[in-house]
């Protein structure tokens, strides 16, 4: 991810062999963040605010300028089943939703499914799926570093001298 010029976000990627040099995977005037590859490699899941909220799209990789919009009403967090069958994601409603998808022989989307409500007081900040895809293994932070608990000591130099 790169900031632009406009405070935007990129996604850019940086080749493991040959000619390593970083290069954008798209340039919008959005902020495109989070990006997830599908299991084949065809497809690439990520966020956008291009509909003023962050939302979950899907695009071909490498990226042809197509792209289909996978959430509606706000998205976070997408992750793609191991098996490349599901797309599951956590919507603005506190939810975890999972949209059964096919990338062969092209892109085709099922209807989303909402799976359960997301437990904590707080949004996942990261989760993945088991092999199986029926697990879920999340990081739910109950206190932020702005919450904690601050104990004032008044008077302390008088009981250093004791």
């Amino acid at each position: 991810m790169q900031r632009t010029r406009g405070g935007t976000f990129d996604l850019w990627m940086l080749p493991l062999v040959g000619d390593r040099t970083p290069s954008p995977l798209f340039q919008t005037p959005f902020t495109e963040r989070n990006a997830r590859f599908s299991p084949d490699g065809r497809f690439l899941a990520y966020l956008s605010d291009e509909s003023s909220s962050f939302e979950v799209f899907v695009s071909p990789f490498p990226f042809t300028g197509e792209k289909v919009r996978v959430s509606s009403g706000g998205g976070t967090s997408p992750r793609w089943s191991r098996d490349g069958r599901e797309l599951f994601y956590a919507s603005d409603a506190r939810q975890l939703v999972a949209v059964p998808i096919r990338t062969t022989p092209s892109l085709q989307l099922g209807a989303p499914v909402t799976l359960f409500p997301l437990k904590g007081s707080r949004p996942w900040i990261e989760f993945d799926v088991s092999v199986d895809g029926k697990t879920f293994l999340a990081s739910v932070p109950e206190i932020s570093a702005n919450q904690q608990p601050l104990t004032a000591v008044v008077n302390w130099t008088s009981e250093v001298r004791r």
